[in-house]
């Protein structure tokens, strides 16, 4: 079955959006996780840890909307790599979408918590 122009065309855009979207969240988690989480959380000392956050407003505020990005950022990924992959096999992109989804779903909720 050969593969049209245009076919290829749209597969190296969900190819392109994939790899953008996961670079976002890249860098999104780094700033999130490594540098904002790792200056506000001090392990074991909840004292600190509720200092560091209520004289750091900014920052706390800064890594939810970095973890919402990354939240954004993959639900875009579980869409690109479910059309990119359909072509290949329908059934597994389309059970990999869901379970990206459902972990986007489970990230959710603990960004809100």
């Amino acid at each position: 079955m050969e593969i049209s122009t245009k076919e290829r065309l749209n597969q190296r855009k969900y190819a392109l959006t994939a790899g953008i979207s996961l670079i976002i969240m890249t860098l999104a988690a780094f700033f999130s996780y490594g540098f904002a989480h790792e200056s506000l959380v001090v392990p074991g000392d909840t004292e600190s840890t509720f200092h560091n956050i209520t004289s750091s407003t900014i920052l706390f505020k800064a890594e939810i909307i970095g973890w919402v990005i990354i939240l954004i950022s993959d639900i875009v990924v579980a869409w690109a790599f479910y059309l990119f992959l359909k072509p290949i096999h329908k059934n597994l992109s389309l059970l990999s979408a869901w379970l990206r989804l459902t972990y986007a779903t489970i990230l959710g909720m603990a960004i809100l918590n």
